[in-house]
């Protein structure tokens, strides 16, 4: 039988989805770079740009790379992945999302139920020396000219972005959630980003849905590979259930 009516047929009978989601949810429908393709951040800027040590140590270049990469994150829209993962939770079949991504577009799509394990670009935090304080300010007050000023109003501020050198966010709740799914579906990452690539490792089932321009291999589990543009594939699924 094809995948996608495996995949349909699976995602149609379940009643708590819980998707692991990478940078090709956003990369082709919403138009964000990714970090190493043709046009990505590494093409301009050396891989440690993004660590905690390179921020603290040259703000004013750390930045150049982080408006250079991001800024078009504060342009973007969802597209019809982002939209269908939406509709599903609506409709009580999806759980939650834990994703890579920073762009905040699985909420702007509808999902509410989501773990930003690497942070987010569209928050951000003030600075006192090398410490953040408990001022959240959103991305829209820093930017001028759609880049962010961060040292706006003589103060200075910090991504809520996970840097190289910091630890993820929510870990412990991500592998709740995935523990209590009855279904996984991985899609949009070459998930082989540390801890990121361990949390399938919860799941009690044995079937994981990968939809993916490309196969991954999930240790442990039989994958129902979706092979393709992404949402292209769960638009056919979509309208399979």
């Amino acid at each position: 039988m094809d995948n996608i009516l495996i995949a349909a047929d699976k995602i149609k009978n379940a009643k708590s989805i819980v998707v692991l989601s990478g940078a090709g949810v956003s990369t082709t429908g919403s138009g964000i770079p990714d970090f190493r393709g043709a046009n990505g951040i590494y093409k301009g800027f050396p891989e440690d740009i993004l660590s905690v040590d390179s921020f603290f140590r040259n703000m004013d270049k750390f930045y150049e790379a982080f408006n250079y990469k991001f800024k078009k994150i504060y342009e973007a829209r969802p597209n019809k992945c982002h939209d269908i993962l939406g509709q599903w939770e609506k409709e009580g079949k999806l759980k939650g999302i834990i994703t890579q991504n920073i762009d905040g577009l699985h909420q702007k799509g509808g999902v509410s139920s989501v773990i930003e394990y690497h942070g987010s670009a569209l928050k951000f935090y003030e600075l006192d020396g090398f410490e953040t304080v408990g001022n959240e300010i959103y991305y829209t007050d820093l930017l001028e000219n759609g880049e962010i000023n961060y040292k706006k109003n003589d103060k200075r501020y910090k991504p809520d972005v996970v840097l190289f050198g910091e630890g993820v966010k929510g870990h412990q709740e991500a592998a709740q959630m995935v523990a209590g799914a009855d279904l996984l579906i991985i899609m949009g990452t070459k998930y082989v980003v540390y801890p990121f690539n361990t949390l399938h490792r919860y799941y009690k089932k044995t079937d994981v849905i990968v939809m993916n321009n490309e196969a991954i291999m999930v240790d442990g589990y039989d994958t129902i590979d979706v092979i393709g543009e992404i949402t292209e594939n769960i638009n056919k699924i979509n309208k399979l259930i």
